[in-house]
């Protein structure tokens, strides 16, 4: 495939690492579509941090998945009767 056919995307999660990867491929010109995944249990801070990119010019393509009639990750868990634990790492499987 030539180099100009290929497409980066980037998983933001909305903390440092990923945050400093966006703007280390902006300063090099890499474009690449950047994808934050909604979970609908986000800290307030990270849905504001989103939006303030926003405005500074990072185009964010934000996902709200619905899993089983679910839109956040509380709904999900409540519906399904699981606690998130750190030793029960059920969300990764």
């Amino acid at each position: 495939m030539p180099k100009n056919d290929v497409r980066h995307y980037i998983s933001y999660g909305g903390g440092v690492n990923s945050t400093a990867l966006i703007c280390l491929l902006q300063e090099l010109g890499i474009e690449a579509e950047i994808v934050f995944c909604d979970t609908g249990a986000e800290m307030p801070h990270t849905y504001e941090y989103i939006k303030y990119l926003r405005r500074k010019g990072f185009e964010i393509t934000v996902l709200k998945p619905n899993v089983d009639g679910c839109s956040s990750l509380y709904e999900y868990c409540v519906k399904r009767g699981w606690v998130p634990l750190a030793f029960n790492r059920w969300c990764t499987k």
